[in-house]
């Protein structure tokens, strides 16, 4: 399992018990927090003597929709990617 905050690397997580992991190669540890009902509902992040709690999201799926074959190479090519838009 791993972890990775916005604009940071992907982190191994080593667990410590079912709910509790240590962040490999940083002083920080995550948790996993349950309902009355045992469902995940939040991440506890504990890192420099602080914790930060995050509710868990709904998960956006991705819509698949299909495309005819003969417009697929409309979209073949080189892109480079840039900050700004617009």
């Amino acid at each position: 399992m791993f972890v990775q905050a916005t604009g940071q690397a992907r982190l191994s997580l080593v667990p410590v018990s079912a709910d509790h992991f240590k962040v490999q190669g940083v002083d920080a540890e995550v948790s996993f927090e349950r309902d009355a009902a045992g469902k995940v509902v939040a991440l506890i992040l504990r890192q420099n003597g602080m914790d930060q709690r995050a509710p868990r999201g709904e998960v956006q799926l991705p819509v698949e929709i299909a495309l005819p074959a003969g417009q697929l190479p409309e979209y073949v090519g080189d892109y480079a990617l840039t900050s700004a838009v617009g």
